[in-house]
């Protein structure tokens, strides 16, 4: 799972994006806990200039008052699930909240995995 400390900025957990070739970041506390995630999609925004909230100069913010500024509802439980949900109850929340991913917390509120709906796609196509 790939974190940035929510002080870090912004600039920095869109360049881990990059680096590490995932579509979204989760912004943590010193604790390790999620406290919101930061994506491509919010990348995208910034450069097509469709979201009012947000503009380059917000690059430099830290990475959870972007996240802050951008996403209403910091860290709405539609993109978190356990590791104890079923496949069924994944797809259900994915499918429902219109999401591309789901944070997979342990007891402590700190990430231990992503599964994707092309996690999930993947999965099906090797039968």
């Amino acid at each position: 799972v790939v974190t940035v400390h929510e002080s870090a900025k912004t600039i920095q957990a869109f360049k881990m994006i990059k680096l590490m070739k995932v579509s979204a970041v989760g912004v943590v506390n010193d604790y390790g806990m999620l406290l919101s995630i930061i994506s491509a999609s919010d990348v995208k925004a910034i450069m097509d200039n469709d979201d009012t909230r947000v503009d380059l100069d917000d690059l430099r913010l830290a990475a959870f008052e972007f996240a802050k500024k951008r996403h209403r509802d910091v860290l709405p439980p539609s993109v978190t699930t356990s590791p104890n949900s079923s496949l069924a109850t994944v797809m259900r929340s994915l499918q429902s909240h219109k999401v591309h991913r789901l944070f997979v917390l342990d007891a402590s509120k700190r990430p231990i995995g992503v599964v994707s709906l092309k996690d999930i796609i993947s999965l099906f196509h090797r039968f």
